[in-house]
């Protein structure tokens, strides 16, 4: 309903937080909501954390990866391998057993055994290295001024606890990508794209 009123205004912030590149840093405060997984909660594995950022924080974002898609999935310069199919448009769980059973196909045409090998991240985004993923995005091509900007936007990162009423106080959060965030999902498969580099085909 105020969209006319705040086009201009939140305009020349976002523009002046990319010529600084920079994220504001109320835009990074995360509010925790704990979700039960099952009726009766004994332990705190039965909660499922749910992080609530900030909207305008998730306009910004959006801005970011209209960018960032270009150039992480175009046909001729794009740095994401196909065999990565998470959070992607277009790609699904059943993109993945399609290529799967391509693979398997071909290797009983070879006369080969197929062995599978399945992996399950625990805690996958809240595991990742800030220093590693900005490594990779620089091997992977991304500029100076966006590794400056992602940099801001990943760390000074703070989140608290709501229950009810009941409110935690607020603590740092010093390592992961953003949960509940617009580009956490790509930043993450960027920080996996070269995994199937270490893997050797003989």
């Amino acid at each position: 309903m105020v969209a006319e009123q705040l086009v201009s205004p939140l305009t020349h912030i976002i523009n002046n937080c990319i010529s600084k590149q920079l994220f504001p840093s109320p835009w990074k405060t995360a509010r925790i909501c704990a979700i039960p997984k099952a009726e009766k909660i004994t332990s705190n594995n039965d909660l499922h954390p749910i992080s609530i950022l900030p909207t305008l924080s998730k306009i910004f974002e959006c801005l970011v990866l209209r960018q960032m898609s270009d150039f992480v999935t175009n046909t001729t310069t794009g740095v994401l391998k196909e065999s990565v199919s998470a959070y992607r448009r277009g790609h699904n769980t059943m993109t993945v057993m399609l290529a799967m059973r391509d693979d398997i196909y071909r290797a009983m045409k070879r006369g080969e055994v197929t062995i599978a090998v399945l992996a399950d991240f625990s805690k996958a985004f809240d595991t990742v290295s800030y220093s590693t993923i900005l490594r990779k995005l620089h091997w992977q091509g991304f500029s100076k001024d966006y590794l400056k900007w992602v940099t801001s936007y990943l760390t000074g990162r703070r989140q608290f606890v709501q229950i009810d009423d009941a409110v935690s106080s607020t603590t740092d959060v010093c390592f992961g990508v953003p949960q509940g965030s617009i580009l956490g999902p790509i930043l993450f498969n960027l920080y996996v794209n070269d995994h199937s580099d270490n893997l050797d085909p003989t």
